[in-house]
């Protein structure tokens, strides 16, 4: 008869030690459910782990090599035409429109959403009297009239990579189709 009060200890015993492990699946289905639901309306987003993603590409045998510096991943020439390419951070949006803004009576204004190898890439072209010139982009600070841009924003993790042609709008022009070969050249390393 003894050992009856002690088998109901360990029942009891096992019983309040299983309450709460049951009461925290409860809670953490509980929060699961609540996180998915967040998530589904927006509401809150827990941080996603973002895979590191580089690139390569071909450059076209025209152009020149040239020296890098500072945020410059390459430089290169084509006639008067300059080419950098850049790693940085920032929107489409908000690059695209800074770059507008280096443009006095800007024209002929277009943008193209192309499927590119590593993700969507947008290309945009511009024409006017370019004015962002200066030592940050190792250039003249003087006005330029009759420039053109054309470039290529390209998706990688951390962040994007900015192709820019720019140059008397002649030399862009002429260099057109060895930019476009270089950027459906564009490739995940």
């Amino acid at each position: 008869m003894k050992r009856a009060p002690l088998a109901l200890a360990v029942l009891l015993f096992a019983a309040c030690k299983s309450a709460p492990t049951e009461n925290a699946n409860a809670n953490a289905n509980a929060n699961a459910n609540a996180n998915a639901n967040a998530n589904a309306s927006g509401a809150a987003h827990a941080p996603t782990p973002t895979a590191t993603v580089d690139i390569s590409w071909t450059v076209p045998s025209a152009w020149k090599t040239e020296p890098s510096a500072g945020m410059r991943k390459a430089t290169y020439s084509a006639g008067e035409a300059s080419i950098s390419v850049i790693q940085a951070g920032g929107s489409t949006d908000d690059n695209v429109d800074r770059w507008k803004g280096q443009f006095e009576g800007m024209h002929d204004f277009k943008r193209e959403e192309i499927d590119g190898k590593t993700g969507r890439i947008t290309l945009v072209e511009m024409h006017g009297k370019f004015t962002g010139g200066g030592m940050m982009v190792g250039d003249s600070p003087d006005p330029k009239p009759g420039y053109a841009l054309y470039a290529a924003i390209v998706p990688a993790a951390p962040t994007p990579y900015f192709f820019k042609m720019l140059g008397p709008d002649k030399a862009v022009a002429a260099g057109r189709p060895d930019f476009r070969a270089l950027v459906d050249s564009i490739r995940a390393k």
